[in-house]
């Protein structure tokens, strides 16, 4: 297992996946407080309730750690600049990598690749969210014949499943939500697990790979990288 200090790097086709837990004790928070910006902390005291601040201190305090040992530096040291569509990217120092950061409930992940657009997405399944007017607005016709598919006792995670993936191929476009998620068909990735997708990319063509992550009981999650399939390498990790 690398640990924060050890230096680590990425291969020209790699695709490196963190997945670590939010749920921390006290003295880790604090320890991840201190390493965080002041901007960063003083997002964390806008939540209304502490366990949420401490799943962003633990979240992002991670971040600050893994990047931190890709160029070898303070994780402190690191600061952030924040795209037109709010896709965070590293600032300084300036290296190629760039990552992408999802956390829900008391799980997180991270993904990290050598230059190429990134997005990752993580989600706990919820029963009270995933509703069947949600699917018509925001899914595809063919995601939604999918969906209807599924046996009953796998159409709340078959949802959630379609979220991730859609979230992540958004995620790594950094866009955001100028590309309505209608737009995004994912069929194909949930079909084989992992295919390729394309998106319209100021008159040129966007070319993803995209593929389901393996989260853990309660949780989907989901990976997109630009380009040809990586060789997604990935780490568990505890705060």
């Amino acid at each position: 297992m690398s640990r924060a200090s050890d230096p680590l790097t990425l291969e020209p086709n790699d695709a490196h996946v963190w997945m670590f837990s939010t749920d921390i004790s006290a003295r880790e928070c604090g320890d991840f407080q201190i390493i965080l910006s002041p901007d960063e902390r003083s997002r964390a005291d806008r939540f209304v309730f502490e366990s949420d601040r401490i799943r962003f201190i633990a979240s992002h305090g991670m971040l600050r750690n893994r990047l931190a040992a890709y160029c070898e530096t303070r994780p402190e040291a690191l600061t952030f600049g924040v795209g037109s569509h709010g896709k965070p990217f590293l600032l300084e120092p300036s290296i190629p990598i760039q990552f992408n950061l999802s956390h829900s409930g008391t799980r997180a992940v991270l993904v990290v690749t050598p230059n190429v657009r990134c997005g990752i997405d993580i989600e706990k399944v919820r029963s009270e969210v995933s509703d069947q007017a949600i699917a018509e607005r925001f899914f595809c016709a063919r995601e939604n014949e999918w969906l209807r598919s599924l046996p009953p006792d796998q159409k709340i995670r078959g949802f959630f499943r379609l979220w991730s993936v859609k979230e992540s191929i958004l995620k790594a476009d950094g866009k955001g939500m100028s590309i309505p998620l209608a737009d995004v068909d994912t069929s194909s990735i949930l079909a084989r697990t992992s295919a390729n997708v394309s998106l319209p990319d100021g008159g040129r063509v966007l070319s993803l790979w995209a593929g389901e992550l393996n989260a853990g009981k309660g949780y989907t999650a989901a990976l997109a990288v630009e380009g040809n399939p990586p060789t997604v390498r990935i780490y568990q990790d505890h705060p």
